[in-house]
């Protein structure tokens, strides 16, 4: 039957018995070939010091495993000629607060950091510790910040597509900012001087902002019209693109859109990644200008905690009201 755990594990709680059947390829039921191998018999002490015995070598092995598949498409593309592959993702399209970011992300061909996975398979500790490995690994990245007032004028989806757009197009700076200085660090200076640019980092008041002071249109280097793509020193251009489940026709380069494409692409995995914590360290600044609706553990999302916030304090600039009609509509209707 289905959730039936098979004769040797059954004497162990159903989340270790699942960890133990995922670490040996085990059905958690249907099949009973090893009910009789003697290491799964015993009660809860036995299974926990089982998986807890799992050999560091042999998780070292699935990670790796799960790295080559992640990374077989990329592979693939590459032995078709395309070198400079973008793996884009987008974080923030459905909490009621706060901006939504994208990410895009080349990874060397030879990129061999394990854990890379979708983001939302991540602890909040294993995403921090990411973060700071895949920027330093990738041979370019890009963060495209879109804020809620934006959001509110053109809707979500539009919104989405823009920050992935100037993701995009970061990404393809700090490539040729790569190649005409030849060093890791101009590509970070070169993404921290045009982030301030955006004003994503703390502005003169305090507040996160996302697009307001970017003089260039975002995108603009990337329209079919060829104008301004990119700077002239760029020898070497994104010639590929992995969306998660988007395409934007605009940009003029090859690109596929990948259905969940964060468990499956290593370069949108990554990108995922950098989206999700690049967004969570904003509203977690956020939590710190508009106390009392739990930005810092809810990221924005409609939780019971934020609904009690908008309860007492009202809608906060950072509100995405377009959001909050029906809210906004109940209050008025309680009154």
């Amino acid at each position: 039957m289905a959730g039936e755990v098979v004769a040797p594990l059954a004497g162990f709680p159903y989340a270790v018995a699942g960890k133990i059947a995922q670490d040996f390829d085990m059905p958690l039921a249907g099949k009973v070939e090893m009910r009789s191998n003697p290491c799964f018999a015993g009660n809860r002490m036995n299974a926990e010091r089982i998986w807890r015995n799992v050999t560091r070598k042999e998780r070292l092995e699935k990670q790796k495993q799960r790295l080559s598949a992640l990374r077989a498409y990329e592979d693939l593309l590459r032995g078709r000629g395309y070198q400079y592959i973008a793996g884009v993702d987008e974080a923030g399209r459905g909490p009621l607060a706060g901006p939504v970011v994208a990410a895009a992300v080349i990874l060397p061909e030879d990129f061999d950091v394990l854990g890379v996975d979708d983001s939302k398979k991540l602890s909040e500790k294993k995403r921090e510790q990411l973060f700071g490995m895949i920027q330093e690994r990738a041979v370019a990245y890009g963060i495209g910040v879109v804020d809620e007032k934006v959001i509110d004028a053109i809707n979500i989806l539009q919104a989405a597509k823009l920050a992935m757009k100037q993701a995009v197009c970061e990404a393809e700076r700090c490539l040729c900012a790569r190649q005409a200085g030849g060093a890791a660090q101009r590509m970070e200076d070169l993404a921290a001087d045009r982030m301030n640019e955006r004003s994503v980092l703390a502005s003169s008041n305090g507040l996160l902002r996302s697009v307001e002071a970017d003089n260039q249109p975002p995108g603009a280097c990337w329209q079919k019209d060829g104008a301004n793509r990119s700077p002239d020193t760029c020898f070497h251009k994104i010639d590929y693109i992995l969306f998660d489940a988007m395409k934007i026709e605009e940009l003029d380069v090859p690109q596929e859109s990948i259905i969940k494409g964060d468990a499956k692409m290593l370069a949108i995995a990554a990108a995922s990644i950098l989206a999700k914590v690049t967004r969570d360290r904003m509203m977690v600044e956020y939590a710190k200008q508009y106390p009392g609706y739990a930005f810092e553990k809810n990221k924005g999302y409609g939780t019971k905690a934020h609904y009690a916030g908008l309860a007492a304090h009202g809608i906060c600039p950072v509100h995405r009201r377009s959001f909050l009609k029906k809210w906004q509509a109940g209050q008025e209707g309680e009154s």
